[in-house]
């Protein structure tokens, strides 16, 4: 994606923009406007690998700004090939009035849209009441079966029932799992360095949305059951007096003394009482 161009609706007086990534070498291109009275635009974009690129995007608004909803610019784009691209938001409401294909989708806190399409046409627009930001990754699908790995890449667009392309859709996304793109620009570094950090970032993004969506229901209840045993370890390790009955330990963790046991035994060996007796 060497250039997206952005038609500007908020203003007429405004004249069409492009961003573009036309390099070989990999560089961070910042922008900033003056939309309208009232209303202002930034933006840092950036090829940070071959076939990865980052758009990281505030628009703030004046508190005397009156109009609720702005159309801020349509953005479109012909892709080299077919690719995986994600938008997340820190803060703000926005809409994108889909042309390829003809749907609307939003994006805020805790809800991302994603893309499976190698061409995207939209009229972007967004709530005045919360300035917003947010951070959008497009990668190539050939990119990302190197990085994932092409199996984990198909059950990666499979979950997310993004279906034949051009497909948008919107999803339910805990923010902590997307909170490594959001953050791909902030750090203290800069010049290669930068670019570098970008990149680890997106990769830790990958890594935890592919585990967040891809996990079975097993993996993820085994998961949560390690978790709870290595707490109730620490908890017995710290302890100097008297050690808990086994009923009260368990009803602490929302489960059976039997399970909670057993579990245990599964992952240290021993029971909770052996275990203590032979710390101690």
């Amino acid at each position: 994606m060497n250039k997206v161009s952005i038609d500007w609706l908020i203003d007429p007086k405004l004249e069409d923009s492009i961003i573009d990534h036309d390099t070989d070498t990999p560089q961070i291109v910042t922008q900033q406007n003056a939309l309208k009275p009232g209303v202002s635009w930034s933006s840092e974009s950036a090829k940070i690998d071959e076939g990865m690129y980052i758009f990281s995007t505030q628009i703030s608004f004046e508190k005397n700004f009156s109009e609720r909803v702005v159309n801020i610019g349509r953005f479109s784009s012909k892709l080299n090939n077919l690719a995986f691209m994600v938008r997340s938001a820190d803060s703000g409401r926005s809409f994108q009035y889909e042309k390829i294909p003809e749907r609307v989708v939003t994006c805020e806190p805790g809800v991302d849209m994603f893309r499976y399409a190698d061409e995207f046409d939209f009229v972007a627009a967004c709530e005045s009441s919360t300035n917003l930001a947010n951070t959008s990754l497009c990668i190539y699908t050939e990119h990302l079966n190197e990085l994932l790995g092409i199996q984990s890449t198909e059950r990666l667009i499979k979950t997310l029932e993004l279906g034949s392309p051009p497909h948008v859709c919107s999803r339910d996304i805990p923010q902590d799992i997307s909170a490594p793109l959001r953050r791909v620009f902030k750090t203290p570094y800069t010049g290669k360095l930068r670019l570098l950090a970008a990149q680890g970032r997106v990769l830790d993004y990958l890594c935890k949305l592919s585990s967040h969506l891809t996990e079975s229901p097993f993996e993820q209840e085994l998961t949560e059951s390690y978790s709870m045993i290595d707490q109730v370890r620490s908890e017995l390790l710290k302890l100097e007096g008297k050690i808990p009955p086994l009923s009260e330990l368990a009803k602490k963790y929302n489960t059976s003394a039997k399970v909670l046991n057993d579990q245990f035994k599964k992952n240290y060996g021993l029971s909770m009482m052996a275990f203590m007796a032979d710390h101690r």
